[in-house]
């Protein structure tokens, strides 16, 4: 993994010793300030201190994680394969919709509906992924505080 893709809180694949461990949440990232900002010296996790980037993989993203944290399963119009979460606010709600591209690629679609001053503002972005991490931090940029269950 590269450095500028970790946060605090996410979800990685173990490997000490050459052997996996159980996937494990960051809890902390120690970069080196003599090597410059990119060079990281290394990344603790729950279940194992002080990995290098080399030890740690990132957690493909799956229908059965999606299902465990509230997608629901929808057939999209052309009949593909695809999972939607709605999260509710005082304010709109957003919708996200995850299509499976079959190569293990998942094609996001957010829409964001908010009211303002009795007027409803929608906005539509589509991105690309296939990661738990990245999940992730959709959710936060989406400010939905959600726990990530695997």
């Amino acid at each position: 993994m590269k450095p500028n893709e970790l946060m605090i809180g996410d979800w990685v694949k173990l490997y000490v010793y050459d052997s996996a461990l159980k996937p494990s949440k960051i809890v902390g990232i120690q970069y080196n300030s003599y090597r410059g900002k990119d060079y990281v010296d290394w990344v603790d996790c729950e279940v194992w201190d002080e990995l290098s980037l080399n030890d740690i993989e990132p957690i493909p993203l799956t229908p059965e994680i999606l299902e465990k944290n509230g997608f629901e399963k929808a057939p999209d119009e052309d009949g593909t394969e695809c999972y939607r979460y709605y999260n509710q606010a005082a304010d709109g709600y957003i919708k996200i919709s995850l299509h499976n591209g079959g190569d293990g690629d998942w094609s996001i679609e957010i829409i964001n509906y908010e009211k303002f001053d009795d007027n409803e503002i929608v906005y539509n972005n589509n991105f690309i992924f296939l990661k738990v991490h990245q999940l992730q931090h959709l959710f936060k940029l989406c400010k939905i505080e959600k726990e990530i269950i695997l």
